[in-house]
């Protein structure tokens, strides 16, 4: 970076520094990666070095980039993702990307208008509550997860699982929460602090309602730095903003905060419920995502996150909502019995061992051939 600061001259049309734009550039990938720390490091070094290497001038100009990076020198800088880190608002430009990437496929596809289907019962909110939570491995038997949410029997030996069950059904059925819709970034944040408190509030040790502190990770996914946490959502606002709503919008609301990943726990449960606040508030379909689909799901996301194909997340959630749109939502045992029929039930290691699907409720059927 010293040595980057010195001024140099273009030998062969190619020069031996970097320009001012991609100095910045680098520095704001430090800090997307390792945080706003690792430019106090990096300035740490450079200050120990720069007399040995006669280049304490070089050092005050990194010295000045670096405090207007962080927000504490008033210096010019040249990159709109710079800017934004000395406003407290940094954003991973490399996520940037990806949304582009997912709000570019999904506006050039036509999506079924399902309507929401009564739910007089409450069987829709349950099951959506139900698998929801299986999906993140809080994992009840049906008949346990009824008691949890209609009798308010907690298990002893569970009492945090229990609350995430019922604070999830909660979060579906609170119409503030099921039906809102964010009007600018602010409100988002408001949304997804809500959620997430009312879901975790259980759980003191992540935190419900705050951003997390530390990165996180799935696998091979590691999420946005916490530093750049709201920023990254904020940007990815204007880019949801584009998008018509319905099926397009919810999906892409989803993705964004299932790849911000903003908090240390239940990111997975407050992603879905906007995904299908955004659905209720046009009265369409919610979406569920039953245990035979779970690993399409988790692919899916995979698929877009680390190889950038956006298809088999839009696939698979269109797939979801048109199984929801299909099932009949009155009487238990009813409910329960197609269910069974179309392997909703089944778990992801059950159907892979049995080569299960997951089915319409009504294969076969003539009336919903249009849906094919």
């Amino acid at each position: 970076m010293l040595d980057n600061m010195r001024p140099s001259r273009a030998r062969a049309s190619v020069s031996r520094t970097l320009r001012g734009d991609e100095l910045e550039q680098r520095l704001d990938r430090l800090a997307r990666s390792r945080g706003d720390a690792a430019l106090n490091e990096l300035r740490d070094d450079a200050r120990q070095i720069a007399s040995a290497l006669d280049a304490r001038r070089e050092f005050g100009e990194l010295d000045r980039l670096i405090g207007a990076l962080l927000g504490t020198r008033d210096a010019p800088l040249q990159t709109p993702a710079a800017r934004a880190r000395r406003a407290g608002l940094g954003y991973d430009t490399d996520r940037l990307a990806l949304f582009e990437t997912l709000r570019g496929e999904l506006a050039s596809q036509t999506f079924a208008q399902r309507p929401e289907p009564p739910d007089p019962e409450r069987l829709v909110a349950f099951f959506e509550a139900y698998f929801s939570n299986w999906i993140e491995g809080t994992v009840f038997e049906v008949e346990e997860a009824e008691e949890i949410v209609f009798q308010g029997r907690v298990p002893a030996q569970r009492p945090a699982d229990a609350h995430d069950v019922q604070g999830t059904f909660g979060a579906i059925t609170d119409p503030r929460l099921r039906a809102g819709t964010a009007r600018d970034a602010d409100a988002l944040e408001d949304y997804l602090r809500s959620a997430h408190r009312r879901v975790m509030g259980g759980r003191p040790d992540v935190a419900p309602g705050e951003y997390k502190e530390r990165g996180n990770r799935a696998g091979m996914t590691f999420f946005v730095h916490p530093d750049v946490v709201r920023g990254t959502l904020r940007e990815g606002f204007a880019i949801l903003e584009t998008l018509p709503a319905g099926l397009a919008r919810a999906i892409f609301a989803m993705f964004l905060v299932a790849e911000v990943h903003p908090f240390a726990d239940g990111n997975g449960r407050v992603a879905r419920l906007l995904m299908n606040a955004e659905l209720s508030s046009q009265a369409l379909c919610r979406v569920m995502i039953p245990l035979s689909f779970r690993d399409e799901y988790m692919s899916a996301l995979r698929a877009l996150s680390q190889n950038a194909n956006p298809t088999p997340l839009w696939r698979m959630i269109d797939r979801a909502q048109r199984w929801v749109s299909l099932m009949t939502w009155t009487g238990r045992d009813r409910v329960l019995e197609l269910m069974n029929r179309t392997n909703a039930l089944v778990t992801p290691e059950h159907a892979a061992a049995r080569n299960l699907h997951l089915r319409d409720p009504h294969f076969g059927a003539s009336r919903y051939s249009d849906e094919s």
